[in-house]
């Protein structure tokens, strides 16, 4: 069997309706390794964003990430690419294309250099509505050996992921960092889902996580940010059959239908409002 018939064969065995959905695991094995080290033993605080848009064609999308990556390097922060990870966005029509937002780098830090635009050859543009596959990056609270020490000026990673956030028009960002235990005095990892402005995500599909491995793993968080109604409707059937033997099984039960039922109605909700837009632009 050709490897073309075996990429028709899975396409056609994916929902039309669900959007493809990419774990961070695709890291190279050696640097996924490395990362999780970082995170879950060195307890080493993390940010992971992207510049990748659904509603940009692929070459803006890899323009946008070389001025992410610059902006990063030249706040003198080291970082792990991850290649096609995070989400795949629905493109929304031409004129619902959020601009991008305005956001002047001096304001957050003035030692902050941005590089020349590098020269990409030419891609050929991706028809409107085509699945985009992100680059993210996880940005490392470290110093650059090549860089040397950022300053007392220099930005902080949660204010950098911000900003950038704002920048590349991204509706979230990742951030992790080590917090102490009020009842045992250990040092544990937080992980959540912020917006743009820096606020946590309220929602019980958006973290915490304490390890790498449980973001990786998370179903409801990758199947929710990546809109994909079918799996969560499977996994809402599941979680409502699942036996009940304990009060840890009860509480653990009614966790999981919170987060399905809470993705559930974003997904809704997105759905109607990409409905109303297509009705406006008939």
């Amino acid at each position: 069997m050709k490897i073309k018939d075996i990429k028709v064969m899975i396409k056609e065995a994916m929902d039309e309706n669900s959007v493809l959905l990419s774990k961070p695991n695709v890291l190279f094995e050696a640097n996924y390794g490395r990362a999780k080290r970082k995170i879950e033993v060195e307890m080493v605080p993390f940010a992971m964003i992207t510049a990748f848009r659904g509603d940009l064609s692929r070459r803006e999308n890899i323009v946008n990430q070389g001025k992410l990556e610059e902006y990063v390097a030249g706040a003198r922060f080291p970082w792990t690419k991850m290649p096609d990870s995070g989400t795949v966005e629905d493109p929304p029509p031409p004129e619902e294309s959020a601009a991008e937002v305005e956001v002047d780098a001096a304001e957050l830090a003035e030692d902050i250099e941005v590089g020349a635009e590098e020269e990409i050859e030419p891609v050929k543009e991706e028809p409107e509505g085509i699945e985009v596959k992100e680059n993210s990056i996880l940005i490392w609270e470290q110093t650059r050996p090549d860089k040397g020490e950022r300053g007392e000026l220099g930005l902080s990673l949660f204010e950098l992921a911000k900003f950038l956030a704002k920048k590349y028009n991204q509706d979230s960002f990742i951030f992790g960092e080590p917090v102490k235990s009020e009842r045992t005095g250990k040092q544990q990892m937080l992980i959540k889902l912020y917006d743009r402005l820096g606020n946590p995500i309220q929602q019980p599909w958006a973290g915490p996580w304490s390890t790498l491995t449980q973001v990786d793993d998370d179903d409801i968080f990758w199947s929710s940010i990546g809109s994909k109604r079918a799996k969560l409707t499977e996994m809402l059937e599941h979680y409502k059959g699942m036996k009940v033997k304990s009060r840890l099984d009860a509480m653990k039960k009614q966790h999981y239908l919170d987060a399905i039922k809470s993705a559930l109605k974003l997904v809704k909700s997105e759905r109607r409002s990409n409905s109303i837009s297509d009705d406006k632009n008939a």
